[in-house]
């Protein structure tokens, strides 16, 4: 099972928790340890970015730049893609 596969099973057991019977100190905790969880997933994502770039995996699909793959795949506003 692929990362990508782990995370969407994670995701999904995460969608199907009733928040509502979680008392509001479980959910400040919950809250701080999935931002830094996002945070240490947008690091990963960055360096798949830049790996992907390095390896000029844009012509995979004929376009001109990591960036207008990233807009048309990941369908990325023009700042998003400038600021990853």
């Amino acid at each position: 099972m692929g990362a990508g596969h782990i995370l969407e099973s994670a995701l999904e057991m995460l969608r199907a928790e009733n928040l509502e019977v979680l008392y509001p100190e479980t959910i400040a905790a919950e809250l701080v340890a999935l931002r830094q969880q996002l945070d240490w997933l947008e690091v990963e994502w960055t360096r798949r970015v830049a790996t992907f770039d390095e390896a000029d995996g844009r012509h995979l699909e004929g376009h001109t730049s990591t960036t207008a793959f990233l807009k048309h795949r990941c369908r990325m506003s023009a700042g998003r893609r400038s600021e990853r």
